[in-house]
């Protein structure tokens, strides 16, 4: 998905995505993408929820989702808090 906006916006993703899931995000413009998941942060290895500024790229992934309304979404890439 590619942002283009002068000013920050946010990806809300739902928490019913699949096991396997994946995204790849990239921040066009000088607008930073938060990225939640219906309402809470990602995982990330820093604790990363946005994009780190313009031409950033960041991938979510889809690690598990037993009960199919409990996606843990992993954020990785060019990110920052």
């Amino acid at each position: 998905i590619v942002f283009n906006s002068s000013g920050a916006v946010t990806l809300t993703l739902p928490n019913t995505l699949p096991e396997g899931w994946e995204c790849g995000i990239v921040q066009m413009g000088a607008g930073v993408v938060t990225i939640s998941v219906a309402g809470s942060p990602p995982l990330s290895r820093a604790g990363h929820n946005k994009t780190a500024g313009q031409y950033a790229q960041a991938y979510v992934f889809v690690a598990s989702n037993s009960s199919g309304t409990s996606a843990q979404v992993v954020l990785g890439g060019d990110t920052a808090t």
